[in-house]
């Protein structure tokens, strides 16, 4: 392998820029192979002078001194000794092995000739024509492949030879063998009619619609079946097949008939659904409105005598208030009649009530104290403080901070302040609740 390589480098080196064939001096002419100063030139492998300006002519040795080397002569003007080389080295393009399954390359000026081993084709010989589907069977013939890689044409019956190309020595005008009815029903996603023909040679057959001017669309030949797809009702008809062969022609007519589907009743709406629906205030409400019917029943909604700008089977009333709660109606119509239910939408609340309470503290001046109020209630409630001095000559609340939404309170006791009584409040919409504490405020002792 690595001889092969270098040698096809070697035949590399010779084309290209390398190629020098200087013509236009008198003393070449295509035979002189030693110059006038008895001069010869080197193969043009060797490698120490492989550039066109450098190829002059050397002194011939034993080793250069063939017929094969390049031509020398002598430049007219400067008597250089030149080397020229009249027909360009050419790459051995076999050294590649381009020749697959075995077959025999031939190098040739620019290019290369495969010959190929029995059952192999193709520029390289790259093709096995001993497989079947490379392989002709004649005449309906049909290519079996053995294990080892030949084939073999099973003949239809009266045909003989390799290839099944030897027909009948008598011939037969088709015969159709066909059903004049045949019924299909309505919808069917594939449905085929047979045409099946006997005669020699092995009739042509040919599908065509007799009432109509071409086949449906929804209607193909595939070898001698006619096929629907998805029938109609507009898929009935007559349909004509016509078997051919060298000495005759015969056709038949079929009729076919699509049973229709069975008709769907009309029905009118029925609706179920809750009578109740229970949210939270201030939530989201789904009522769902199941309604089955024939054709599809249309869906509108209604809340008291208002009619809303919605459909469908089901209405999300969204943030459920007072306001929004109450009947809702469901409204289904087709073409049969009218249905309707009452889906009641309740809203349920709690009112406030606290759960932790402020507790009655003594406060030193110059120090703070946090106050705790927690309510439960739906909605969530809201909290509030203030505060009422014992003497009732104040209302003003103590310098304070709120944490927590409210529900803790800090006062500052920043200095002498007059006691008294702090409140919480808790409010939602549905009532309140209040817890009130002593608060006592004192001057440190010193």
């Amino acid at each position: 392998m690595e001889q092969s390589m270098l040698q096809l480098m070697e035949a590399l080196a010779k084309t290209g820029k390398y190629c020098r064939n200087s013509t236009s001096d008198l003393h070449y002419n295509g035979i002189i192979n030693i110059s006038r100063h008895g001069k010869k030139c080197k193969r043009w492998i060797d490698k120490r002078y492989p550039n066109e300006c450098e190829n002059y002519c050397r002194t011939p040795s034993n080793d250069l001194d063939n017929a094969g080397g390049p031509w020398c002569y002598t430049h007219v003007i400067a008597e250089w000794d030149r080397c020229n080389i009249p027909i360009c080295g050419d790459v051995d393009e076999c050294l590649s092995n381009p020749c697959q399954n075995g077959g025999t390359c031939t190098d040739r000026i620019n290019g290369y000739k495969c010959t190929c081993r029995d059952n192999y084709v193709g520029v390289t010989c790259q093709y096995d024509i001993s497989k079947c589907h490379y392989a002709a069977c004649h005449n309906g013939g049909i290519c079996k492949e053995e294990s080892n890689g030949t084939h073999f044409c099973i003949c239809p019956r009266r045909y003989t030879g390799e290839s099944c190309e030897q027909g009948p020595a008598f011939k037969v005008p088709p015969q159709i063998i066909l059903n004049g009815k045949i019924t299909v029903p309505e919808g069917s996603s594939n449905s085929s009619i047979p045409c099946f023909a006997e005669g020699i040679p092995l009739p042509s057959i040919k599908w065509e619609s007799i009432d109509k001017t071409s086949l449906p669309s929804n209607a193909r030949q595939v070898v001698d079946f006619l096929i629907f797809e998805n029938v109609t009702m507009a898929d009935s008809g007559l349909y004509m097949c016509t078997a051919k062969n060298d000495i005759g022609t015969d056709f038949k007519v079929i009729h076919l008939i699509v049973k229709a589907k069975p008709p769907i009743l009309h029905t009118g709406p029925v609706i179920h659904a809750l009578s109740t629906v229970k949210v939270d205030y201030y939530t989201d409400a789904k009522l769902v409105c199941n309604v089955t019917g024939f054709p599809t029943p249309t869906v509108t909604w209604k809340h008291g005598n208002k009619l809303l700008h919605t459909s469908g089977d089901i209405m999300v009333v969204q943030n459920v208030t007072n306001t929004t709660a109450g009947y809702y109606t469901c409204i289904a119509t087709n073409d049969v009649g009218t249905s309707q239910v009452n889906i009641f939408l309740e809203v349920t609340y709690d009112t406030p009530q606290i759960v932790t309470h402020p507790r009655t503290a003594i406060v030193m001046v110059g120090q703070s104290h946090n106050f705790s109020c927690i309510a439960t209630g739906h909605p969530k409630p809201s909290i509030t403080w203030s505060f009422k001095s014992f003497a009732q000559e104040s209302t003003t609340m103590p310098s304070h901070q709120l944490h927590q939404r409210g529900q803790v309170l800090t006062i500052f006791a920043i200095k002498t302040l007059e006691s008294g009584t702090l409140t919480c409040t808790a409010v939602n919409a549905f009532g309140d609740d209040r817890a009130s504490v002593a608060v006592i405020f004192k001057n440190r002792m010193y």
